[in-house]
C-alpha cells in the first residue's frame, strides 16, 4: 500500500477528532526533506493554536505508530482564502460570501460569474447575480474561489 493510502485516515481521523475538515494534504519530496504539508479548516476559520494542535497531535501519533519510514517535516497550515472551492464542505462554510465561478460552457451567455452563494447541492450551485438567482451545475464549474468585496 502507498504511504500517502496508509497515513490519509490518520489525518482525517486527528482533523475530524479536533473539529477540523482535512482540506487536503501532499507528501513530497523537497530538495534532501520529505514534506508532509497539511491543509485544515473549520466554521470560523483556522488560528495558529489550531495548527499547533493539529501538529502536535499528529506528531504524536505518527511516533507511536511510524508510518512515514524517513525523516520529515510537518506543516499544518490553512488552505487560505484565496484557494479553491471542490468539496461540499468549502462551499457550505462559505455560504452567503461572493464567490467568483468560472464554468466550461457558457450560462446565459457568460462563462465567469460573481454572485452571493445562497445554495449548495450535489448538483447545483445557486448565486445571486445582480438581485437574480443563477443556478450553476457543478459538473460546469472550473473554479470556484472566494471574492473579497471592499
Amino acid at each position: 500500500m502507498e504511504t500517502k493510502q496508509i497515513i490519509a485516515p490518520m489525518i482525517e481521523s486527528v482533523a475530524t477528532d479536533l473539529g477540523f475538515d482535512l482540506v487536503e494534504f501532499d507528501l513530497f519530496q523537497a530538495g534532501q526533506r520529505t514534506i508532509l504539508r497539511i491543509y485544515i479548516d473549520k466554521d470560523g476559520g483556522i488560528v495558529v493554536d489550531d495548527c499547533q494542535n493539529m501538529s502536535r497531535e499528529l506528531s504524536t501519533l505518527f511516533d507511536l505508530e511510524a508510518p512515514l519510514e524517513v525523516a520529515y517535516t510537518l506543516e499544518v497550515s490553512s488552505p487560505g482564502v484565496d484557494r479553491p472551492l471542490k468539496k461540499d464542505r468549502d462551499f457550505e462554510r462559505n455560504m452567503g460570501r461572493h464567490l467568483k465561478v468560472s464554468t466550461s460552457e457558457d450560462i446565459d451567455g457568460k462563462k465567469l460569474w460573481i454572485g452571493k452563494l445562497l445554495t449548495v447541492d450535489e448538483n447545483t450551485i445557486k448565486l445571486e447575480v445582480k438581485k437574480k438567482t443563477l443556478s450553476i451545475p457543478r459538473s460546469l464549474i472550473l473554479l470556484a474561489k472566494v471574492e473579497i468585496i471592499f
